[in-house]
């Protein structure tokens, strides 16, 4: 059985999380709308690179495969293995990047001035999957069931807030 005091305290804290959730659900909401712009929009701009590296590293059972490349940008990014196998060090790639957050979109491996190989960039779905989770603090405007806001609240808080401000102060994605 909870003590008396508990329940005050979590009554006292309800409309100050609520409030701060409602303020950062707006940033939250633009940064949303432009990752699935960049998600869904076609490509922007394209950057020829040179891979600089590449290494492998492994996780349990899962092998990983990345190059690091340096054109416009520094890149450091997975890609899959026949790619990984096919690229050599000082081959040139070019790159789709997406419009805001420049992620690869697109990459094909070019060797002897020929196009070798094709591929999409591997962070583009799990960018749009975070894109929903960004959602998520906009279900606090909702005035429905009540008893559902303690967790979106302290979904929203716990687990993007942290991320959006991030983001948002540092410009890390």
């Amino acid at each position: 059985m909870k003590p008396e005091y508990y329940l005050i305290k979590i009554k006292n804290i309800y409309p100050k999380l609520l409030l701060v959730v409602r303020i950062f659900s707006i940033p939250t909401a633009v940064l949303a709308f432009l990752i699935f712009y960049d998600v869904v929009m076609p490509i922007n701009s394209f950057d020829e690179a040179k891979i600089t590296s590449k290494y492998t590293y492994s996780h349990k059972a899962i092998t990983n495969y990345s190059i690091k490349a340096q054109g416009q940008y520094d890149y450091n990014e997975q890609v899959g293995e026949a790619f990984y196998k096919k690229a050599l060090k000082g081959d040139i790639v070019r790159l789709g990047l997406t419009r805001f957050f420049k992620e690869w979109k697109s990459l094909e491996l070019i060797q002897n001035n020929k196009i070798v190989m094709r591929t999409r960039g591997y962070d583009i779905y799990p960018m749009g999957l975070f894109g929903l989770l960004f959602l998520v603090p906009l279900f606090s405007f909702l005035s429905g069931e009540k008893k559902n806001m303690p967790v979106i609240c302290g979904f929203s808080l716990i687990m993007i807030e942290p991320v959006a401000l991030g983001i948002w102060i540092f410009g890390v994605f």
